[in-house]
């Protein structure tokens, strides 16, 4: 799928939803009990903006290439 994205939309848009899905990726909607690495609010704001702002560039690209 990366392929396609890079090949269909760009390079950034490919890299910004591969990082935005590593940095995200059950962390935000997910809760594990014995997780000793829980979001804090501000962190868990900070992943969904980034995972809003990475599907805003998949769906420009689609609406533009679809």
């Amino acid at each position: 799928i990366y392929d396609d994205f890079e090949r269909i939309c760009s390079p950034e848009t490919a890299r910004q939803l591969w990082d935005a899905w590593l940095h995200c990726r059950n962390k935000v909607f997910h809760f594990f009990p014995k997780e000793k690495g829980l979001l804090t609010y501000q962190q868990a704001s900070e992943k969904i903006e980034e995972l809003s702002l990475a599907m805003k560039a998949a769906v420009e690209c689609y609406a533009a290439h679809g």
